[in-house]
């Protein structure tokens, strides 16, 4: 098929000491073709040392579809960022920023919009894998369009990404990067309960290891073994899963109660029908500190449409009252509709759609990017 090359765009220098170029690249126009990627234009990473170029591979790819999204191409520094606009009255909107060399995901934000008012807006952060997503129904509050307000409800996506937690249990790893992470500074994470404090270390970190299964580490160094006066005022992770619909019952939503220490699992909340099966192991990091992981199976959820999940933890006071919680959305007692969703709700833009990730040295490491060339749009096209 014939190309034709077109702009060079500098793309500053990567650690490795190589020069960085993007070239442009495009093809002729063939009938648009929904079902697999017919190149309209290409991106070219070239990387040149000592004046003379040592690669040159396909980093994005724009397909000619049906699809009539405006797509704009930026090149900076070490940087690619992908823009796509697609739809007036119904529509979407999703930026992808890769780093150039080594090639990795940096950031994604994406929107699904219906009319001027329902919206739902995702940001991730791909170098933390941090993700947050802000909601509108048609009766909310008037904000702009995919605004991440303040005023609308927000919460924290647990990330999803197929790991071995077996494994990582087996060979007594810890999570490493490929992980969210919760802190009593108030910066990352909800304190529900209590104050926040920067100055206290303690470090959360979250994933979803597969279908139901819920990965979490505990580094709290000011924690006790000391008895509890009740499951509640002992340091424990809560689970929250269900029903987000207004009106609920206890049959949809479910609170469960997990202790870090050997001890039942309770319920808090709701009539499950089964109980999290609960694995528990003790780890040390790098820098000395002692981790506690726990390998959570989850039941399943209530029924198809129930897809609620927020996880907390709480400090205990020496046993004696609950002195603070962290969680991942602002979860009220019984109202479903104030819990996180389990993993993103938009489509391709699941954690595990962008990066993989592997055990190094022990602990579960980001090791890579998922999509090499990314291809836009993603195929089949079902926006």
């Amino acid at each position: 098929m014939a190309q034709r090359k077109g702009r060079r765009y500098p793309a500053g220098i990567d650690g490795a000491g190589n020069s960085l170029t993007v070239v442009e690249v495009s093809y002729p126009k063939r009938a648009p073709n929904n079902a697999r990627c017919l190149p309209g234009t290409e991106y070219v990473l070239e990387k040149a040392h000592d004046g003379r170029v040592v690669s040159a591979e396909t980093v994005v790819r724009l397909c000619q579809t049906e699809d009539q999204a405006e797509i704009t191409v930026s090149v900076e520094p070490n940087r690619i960022e992908v823009n796509r606009n697609g739809g007036t009255q119904a529509g979407y909107f999703k930026i992808h920023a890769y780093q150039l060399s080594p090639w990795r995901p940096v950031s994604m934000d994406d929107c699904s919009f219906y009319g001027s008012g329902e919206h739902t807006l995702e940001q991730w952060d791909f170098l933390t894998l941090r993700g947050e997503a802000w909601y509108r129904s048609a009766e909310g509050e008037e904000v702009g369009i995919c605004e991440a307000s303040a005023t609308l409800p927000r919460y924290l996506i647990v990330p999803s990404v197929a790991a071995d937690a077996a494994e990582l249990e087996k060979g007594r790893g810890r999570l490493g990067s490929c992980a969210m992470s919760l802190d009593s500074s108030g910066k990352h994470g909800f304190v529900t309960w209590g104050k926040p404090d920067p100055r206290d270390p303690l470090e959360v970190k979250l994933l979803q290891a597969g279908k139901g299964v819920l990965l979490a580490q505990v580094v709290d160094a000011g924690r006790t073994t000391a008895p509890a006066r009740s499951w509640v005022m002992a340091d424990h992770l809560e689970v929250w899963m269900g029903s987000r619909l207004e009106g609920a019952g206890e049959d949809e939503v479910w609170q469960f109660g997990i202790p870090l220490d050997e001890g039942p699992v309770q319920v808090g909340y709701g009539k499950p029908r089964r109980l999290p099966v609960v694995r528990r192991w003790k780890a040390n990091l790098p820098d000395g500190r002692a981790a506690t992981l726990l390998r959570v199976e989850l039941p399943p959820q209530p029924n198809q449409y129930s897809d609620g999940l927020t996880v907390s933890y709480s400090q205990g006071e020496q046993g004696r009252a609950q002195k603070r919680m962290i969680a991942t959305s602002r979860v009220k007692r019984g109202v479903g509709s104030t819990m996180g969703r389990s993993g993103s709700v938009l489509i391709h833009n699941s954690v595990d759609d962008h990066v993989t990730c592997g055990l190094v040295n022990g602990a579960l490491e980001i090791t890579g990017a998922k999509k090499k060339p990314l291809v836009v749009p993603e195929f089949p096209v079902n926006r």
